[in-house]
């Protein structure tokens, strides 16, 4: 009898001993800090020449939708729940009625969102009763805004466009955050703001109040202003700058020889 009771109990301890362990639950996904670009909505790549942004930090997200700013809170869990406070948005019109039709399907997307996850492409999925976004991560590349003090550059590609009129478009940068230059058919002078690789262009003033020059000049002045106002990224290279804009413009600049 005694041989059976100490059977039995080597059964128990080792039934115990095959017992499955208990699972660890998955680490929360790390999105602070992070940036992303849309790459598809519902499996569509985005309108051609437009860019919407992701940007996560501190427990806020914001961006660009294509052609406005948004900006909010989120948390999200271990298991990938998504939460998102309430998104505010700028009001700006799109001449291109692609793009705000995109916008507005990216909006309504990215408010009904409630699960986030990587994939196995490291890319950001978020998705919610409105569709499914998918994002690629942006590195940040390593730049010195002190670098840009004391330069001086002329413009020679604006959104894939060479510049027209006899009177090059320049940016230079000064001490203090202050900038100057001409752009095409007025000098100009404003601030700049720039940290990392993130750069902007808070305040522009023309030294003039009309453009004397033909209306496809005035035009591309409007156009590179507009574009300044929107810049988000630049990289320094040798003899070049180039600038990326929200709206995914590009500006490259060579060195202005005095």
């Amino acid at each position: 009898m005694r041989m059976r009771i100490l059977l039995v109990a080597a059964l128990i301890v080792t039934l115990a001993g095959c017992r499955a362990p208990t699972a660890t639950p998955p680490p929360a996904l790390q999105l602070d800090g992070t940036e992303w670009r849309l790459q598809t909505i519902n499996g569509e790549a985005l309108v051609a020449g437009s860019a919407i942004s992701l940007d996560l930090a501190d427990g806020r997200l914001g961006g660009t939708s294509g052609c406005n700013h948004y900006g909010g809170e989120y948390s999200v869990s271990a298991a990938g729940d998504l939460s998102l406070g309430m998104i505010a948005q700028t009001v700006m019109l799109c001449l291109d009625d692609a793009v705000m039709k995109q916008e507005s399907a990216y909006m309504a997307a990215l408010q009904s969102a409630t699960t986030a996850r990587l994939d196995a492409e490291a890319r950001l999925e978020l998705r919610g009763e409105k569709g499914t976004l998918l994002y690629v991560q942006r590195l940040p590349a390593a730049m010195n805004p002190a670098q840009l003090v004391g330069t001086a550059w002329r413009l020679t590609r604006l959104a894939g466009d060479t510049p027209i009129g006899d009177i090059p478009i320049t940016l230079a940068f000064a001490e203090n955050g202050e900038i100057r230059g001409n752009a095409g058919c007025r000098g100009y002078t404003g601030r700049y703001e720039a940290e990392g690789d993130r750069i902007g262009f808070p305040f522009l003033s023309m030294t003039e109040t009309e453009c004397r020059g033909s209306q496809a000049v005035a035009y591309q002045e409007s156009a590179f202003t507009d574009a300044l106002g929107q810049a988000h990224n630049y990289r320094l290279r040798e003899n070049a700058l180039e600038i990326d804009t929200v709206r995914g413009q590009t500006l490259v600049f060579e060195v202005d020889s005095p």
